[in-house]
């Protein structure tokens, strides 16, 4: 199965150029985008073993159903109760639940990093498209390292 790249954005033109990103550099991996945290918890459930990196916004305001109590702390509640096994990055304005964000997943030992946007989307070329892809370089550091002590036990 294809490694995919999950992200929880609700913002039409951040979503269409964080997908120009992905699809311009990092084409191989498949990418899902969604502004609903219960469909990105469903793809974590189902996609447990492909997942490459996850992305998370806080604030999800500009869903098109206007549910405000929608939020990115839902996916981190969920992945709180689980095995890290993939980077997160959490792209998000609100500074104060970024930080709590940040945080929890830290705490029950995720590798997170963090971006704040500012300028319209160009923070996703100059912040998040490098930060995601830095994620994703020590993730296969660290599976080529366990790869090796494998090999090494065997």
């Amino acid at each position: 199965m294809k490694k995919v790249i999950v992200v929880l954005e609700d913002n039409a033109d951040r979503v269409s150029v964080m997908k120009e990103w992905l699809a311009d550099c990092l084409s191989m991996y498949e990418s899902f985008f969604s502004d609903d945290p219960n469909e990105v918890i469903d793809v974590l459930q189902k996609r447990s073993q492909s997942i490459l990196a996850l992305s998370l916004d806080h604030d999800l305001f500009e869903r098109a159903d206007g549910d405000l109590d929608r939020t990115g702390m839902e996916v981190v509640d969920y992945l709180s109760r689980g095995e890290p096994s993939f980077p997160i990055l959490i792209h998000s304005s609100n500074q104060i639940e970024a930080d709590r964000m940040k945080r929890r997943l830290a705490k029950h030992h995720w590798t997170v990093s963090r971006v704040t946007p500012f300028l319209d989307t160009s923070w996703i070329g100059t912040d998040w498209y490098p930060t995601l892809r830095k994620a994703i370089g020590r993730l296969a550091k660290k599976e080529s390292k366990a790869d090796v002590d494998k090999d090494v036990e065997e």
